[in-house]
């Protein structure tokens, strides 16, 4: 889990009243610049087949809640989880207890079903302020752009002919392509 500075009362409720909306098509709304939106235009979902791992969509969900976003993570099912630890715990020779389930299985569980909180996040404690994310926007454009410039610089002369800052900065953009906008689940 995630540090956090601590975890806050769940006192509030996101219910329209009726069920069906409230379950399956939430409309909340924001006011983006003055204008009415639906806030499902700002949201993204990830879904999964019931045997692919939970706990890697549970860490994605901490992730984006530690940048200070609003979260909600929904697990229909821990027993597959349940199932692999006990036939991994059974490979590995250790020791188990009722049911060939594993002994520590229930503090695993728990720990499962204690990491989703409200929380005051260390790094991003108000959750109000976005001019760091502003600012690192605009120089990752700036950074992308003068790398658009200088290709064609490098494709007539070479790399080689180049400053020192300007390989940096060929250095630096291939660096936020591939590490960060292009990122693998590999």
């Amino acid at each position: 889990m995630r540090p956090v500075v601590e975890k806050l009362a769940a006192n509030h409720q996101l219910l329209t009243g009726q069920r069906v909306l409230d379950s399956l098509f939430p409309y909340l709304k924001m006011y983006v610049e003055g204008k009415e939106v639906s806030i499902v235009e700002r949201t993204n979902s990830v879904m999964n087949t019931s045997n692919m791992p939970v706990a890697d969509y549970l860490t994605l969900s901490e992730y984006f809640r530690h940048m200070g976003d609003y979260v909600a993570m929904m697990a229909n099912s821990t027993s597959p989880w349940s199932e692999a630890l006990r036939k991994s715990c059974g490979r590995l020779a250790e020791t188990s207890a009722n049911s060939a389930y594993p002994t520590h299985l229930d503090t695993r569980l728990a720990s499962f079903y204690e990491r989703p909180a409200r929380v005051r996040c260390l790094d991003n404690p108000e959750r109000e302020d976005y001019s760091k994310f502003v600012t690192l926007h605009a120089k990752c454009k700036e950074i992308l752009q003068e790398e658009a410039d200088l290709s064609d610089i490098v494709q007539l002369v070479g790399r080689a002919s180049l400053a020192q800052t300007d390989k940096i900065t060929l250095d630096v953009a291939r660096i936020i392509m591939d590490d960060f906008i292009q990122q693998n689940g590999y």
